[in-house]
């Protein structure tokens, strides 16, 4: 059964999305106009023939050109279309930092941090609470790479020069477990703030669905769930 949090981040997701139609045309448009190879570099993209082609947390992507659209046969959800050309619009060609920062030190950040926090590192803690083993198996399943940021910390490549990464603090007898999605300090050179906002979601996601998975298929095997691990 749906969560709350989950229900309305579903409701507010289908309402995003049946906003894009215009959006996703005008965004097109504005690429059309612009110098292609100069703009595949800027974003650290490939062009192979007639197509723009980068990885969204490591999954394929292809635009055809010169429409920006998804080819025949080869489908992209319309939100994912969205931050697709939002990134391709933003990409700067910025330098990575290397700077982990919170989603309210990126710009604009500030006043939305309390609400992103509360779809993302809190619902992190919530789902995965002292179970380190199975945020590091969903992390690992979902292509993580393990940081040495903190004892718990995956990173993961949104779009190539966009990463994240996925923190988990275990508690104890004083304070409770607690999660985190940090940013390069360089995002809003690739993204707008809440199209960070989306993508730093969309991950929270992506790994408790995962975790889900995985502990449904431990459950069938184990006594012990993974969601249960301490």
């Amino acid at each position: 059964m749906m969560d709350p949090i989950e229900q309305r981040l579903k409701k507010a997701h289908q309402a995003w999305e049946q906003s894009l139609q215009r959006p996703i045309l005008d965004l097109r448009r504005s690429l059309q106009d612009r110098p292609t190879e100069h703009l595949a570099r800027l974003a650290g993209a490939v062009l192979q023939g007639a197509q723009v082609q980068l990885a969204h947390f490591g999954a394929p992507l292809v635009l055809q050109l010169p429409a920006f659209a998804p080819p025949p046969g080869r489908e992209i959800p319309t939100a994912t279309q969205a931050l697709l050309l939002y990134y391709l619009v933003t990409a700067d060609g910025a330098p990575l930092s290397g700077r982990w920062v919170a989603f309210r030190e990126l710009p604009g950040g500030s006043f939305y941090h309390e609400a992103f926090q509360g779809y993302a590192g809190s619902r992190l803690a919530a789902y995965f609470g002292n179970a380190l083993p199975a945020f590091e198996q969903a992390c690992q399943t979902q292509g993580g790479q393990k940081s040495d940021f903190a004892e718990t910390a995956f990173r993961f490549e949104a779009f190539p020069r966009l990463p994240l990464l996925a923190v988990l603090w275990a508690g104890d007898e004083e304070f409770a477990s607690r999660g985190a999605i940090l940013f390069d300090s360089t995002a809003c050179h690739y993204l707008p703030i809440d199209a960070c906002a989306i993508v730093g979601s969309s991950l929270v996601q992506r790994l408790i669905r995962t975790g889900e998975q995985l502990g449904e298929k431990a459950s069938s095997t184990s006594t012990t769930p993974l969601t249960a691990m301490e």
